[in-house]
């Protein structure tokens, strides 16, 4: 199972993304010569989402995406909202031509999570698993909203759930973990601090009748994740 957190050259294909997405030229002028990004685009796909499970005993490949859904993020919220179709069906197709997958095999589960200035239904929405993006975004994406942030955000808890799908994955194992976000994790202070800050009325006492009652930081989410 492979965890992008931090990918350069990720980083570097989101403007090329963006371009197939909106059906934009991906050529480029590069040392004074025309190059297709595209080509890169597709190959950055493969190199991560290659790895010999793919090509033997893994039939079913699930993809969660966790977005960070606080304040600042509104604007790339709203861009995942209008291309999540077309950049879910150039990553399948990529995909489909791995040998052993079958285009009905392929899920992906999308959740928001924020920070703990939030109430406890908003620090973390799930949508279902899906195999068509049109159903991502009409039964969840069309209805998710920015709120809350709280400088580092509540990456743990994200994480969490992330383990809990390894854990309850009925045979279908968790192969990839993706996460969108422009804010570093809740540090262990961070989530001692604003679980029971003077000024947040979702204090520690509110956490504890929730089922997020128990702490959880992300340097042991993370781990359990390797």
């Amino acid at each position: 199972m492979e965890l992008q957190l931090r990918h350069a050259k990720g980083y570097r294909m989101i403007d090329v993304a963006m371009d197939l997405a909106e059906g934009k030229s991906t050529k480029k002028v590069v040392d004074g010569k025309e190059v297709d990004k595209k080509a890169e685009f597709v190959e950055h796909l493969l190199e991560i989402n290659r790895g010999p499970q793919l090509e033997s005993e893994l039939k079913v490949i699930k993809v969660l995406v966790l977005i960070d859904c606080t304040s600042s993020m509104n604007q790339l919220l709203l861009k995942t909202r209008s291309c999540v179709d077309k950049m879910f069906n150039e990553a399948k197709k990529v995909l489909l031509e791995m040998k052993g997958i079958k285009e009905d095999l392929i899920l992906m589960q999308i959740a928001g999570y924020r920070n703990y200035n939030v109430e406890e239904a908003k620090l973390l929405e799930v949508s279902n698993w899906e195999s068509k993006p049109e159903k991502l975004k009409q039964n969840f994406l069309n209805s998710l909203e920015v709120s809350g942030g709280w400088g580092n955000e509540a990456i743990e808890i994200a994480l969490a759930h992330a383990n809990q799908e390894l854990e309850n994955d009925n045979g279908i194992p968790l192969s990839m973990v993706i996460i969108i976000g422009d804010a570093l994790p809740n540090s262990r202070d961070d989530v001692d601090n604003k679980r029971n800050h003077h000024k947040n009325s979702f204090n520690e006492a509110y956490w504890r009748k929730t089922k997020y009652r128990e702490k959880r930081y992300f340097d042991s989410e993370l781990k359990k994740l390797e």
